[in-house]
């Protein structure tokens, strides 16, 4: 597990019930849920603010995005900026989100595919 890391995760995303698009297996929900407990104190809340939706208008002009994940995507930039000199890892379980941040210099991970030991 990296250390000295901010994880940038929407939360429900990563604990979405079966079912929605994105779905999970039963196993994997549980893993994720677990992970996002011991992680929650080093994840990063960000609120909305104009920083965020200025940097979400900018990630819809560069990516093929939903508004959604302009935010989430806006979101981590912001927060980056303000945790400079710590990595921040991105992490989602939509393919073309992880793209748009990889895209955007973060490193990302994949919960449901690459579980971080723990």
């Amino acid at each position: 597990m990296p250390t000295k890391s901010s994880y940038f995760r929407a939360p429900s995303e990563a604990t979405r019930d079966p079912g929605t698009a994105g779905d999970l297996s039963a196993a994997d929900s549980e893993g994720a849920r677990s992970i996002l407990r011991v992680e929650a104190a080093r994840m990063v809340q960000q609120p909305l603010n104009p920083a965020v939706l200025e940097a979400a208008r900018q990630m819809l002009d560069r990516h093929d995005l939903r508004a959604s994940e302009a935010l989430q995507l806006g979101s981590a930039l912001v927060a980056r900026e303000m945790f400079a000199g710590l990595e921040v890892i991105f992490v989602s379980a939509q393919p073309r989100l992880r793209q748009a941040a990889a895209a955007e210099r973060f490193e990302t991970l994949d919960p449901v595919h690459e579980l971080v030991a723990g």
